[in-house]
């Protein structure tokens, strides 16, 4: 059902909001069985009482960047088409496609609404996606949920076992600029197409699937008057001092994007 900008999809354990005025970006997402607050989402203008943050935090979006061009984003004001598939009983499917500058980009969301996992499709096949920055698949944590927990930052990054960091003593961006030709100062490899952010024991889990486009992972924690931001991303391209404008401005290898979101927990904390 609506709520003024919002689609809310909810049970008796599960409860998503989505914002039609953002392209449906995240608003909140609940899982009654691990906590009773919502867990990932948007983190609004003024949440963090920091003018540092004067900015909404999404979940759930893509940016897409070329130097001397305007950000291109999938956050615009739509109304999603819903529907069901035959066969797929537990999942609610939604689309929208958004005009850009750039291009058109088609995005679907599958919504299991039992589980309460989400994968999300960007078609980017229109996009000119040479010399560019292309990030989607943000998750932005309620620091509220995590409170009091050690935070910590998983992935596979070439090794058999999972490189596992631990956050929230420093700050830390990955997507900061080194300078006006490097775009980013770090990533994580995700040879296992998975990273996950949270507690050892309660956590989110951010999966790329292992055929589409290569792509990297990428957080960032920042503490705040009130709290801290935390979130984690996608990466499908990056620019850097060696990188060239190509011609084919249609590059094939990169189509679609997807990633899949869920929570894992033992117990409600």
């Amino acid at each position: 059902y609506y709520r003024g900008r919002l689609l809310i999809i909810e049970n008796k354990s599960i409860r998503l909001e989505l914002n039609c005025r953002k392209g449906l970006a995240i608003h909140k997402f609940y899982q009654y069985d691990f906590h009773e607050q919502w867990i990932y989402g948007t983190v609004e203008q003024g949440a963090l009482g920091d003018s540092k943050f004067s900015a909404d935090f999404f979940s759930g979006n893509l940016t897409f960047d070329k130097p001397f061009l305007e950000r291109i984003t999938d956050l615009q004001s739509v109304r999603p088409t819903l529907f069901t598939v035959e066969g797929n009983s537990h999942y609610l499917f939604l689309k929208i496609t958004i005009n850009t500058p750039q291009g058109s980009i088609t995005k679907w969301l599958q919504f299991n609404y039992v589980s309460g996992e989400l994968r999300i499709y960007w078609d980017i096949s229109q996009l000119k996606l040479s010399l560019c920055v292309l990030r989607f698949g943000f998750v932005t944590l309620n620091h509220e949920c995590f409170a009091n927990l050690p935070l910590l930052l998983t992935a596979h990054n070439g090794g058999l076992n999972a490189d596992q960091f631990d956050i929230g003593d420093f700050d830390f961006d990955h997507g900061a600029a080194v300078n006006y030709k490097t775009t980013c100062n770090n990533a994580l490899g995700m040879t296992e197409n998975a990273l996950t952010l949270g507690y050892k024991d309660f956590y989110i889990r951010l999966t790329k699937h292992p055929c589409e486009a290569n792509v990297l992972g990428m957080g960032l924690f920042r503490q705040t008057n009130k709290g801290y931001l935390c979130r984690t991303w996608l990466s499908a391209r990056e620019i850097d001092d060696t990188a060239k404008y190509d011609t084919d401005t249609k590059l094939p290898n990169v189509q679609l994007l997807s990633c899949q979101i869920e929570v894992v927990g033992k117990h409600n904390r």
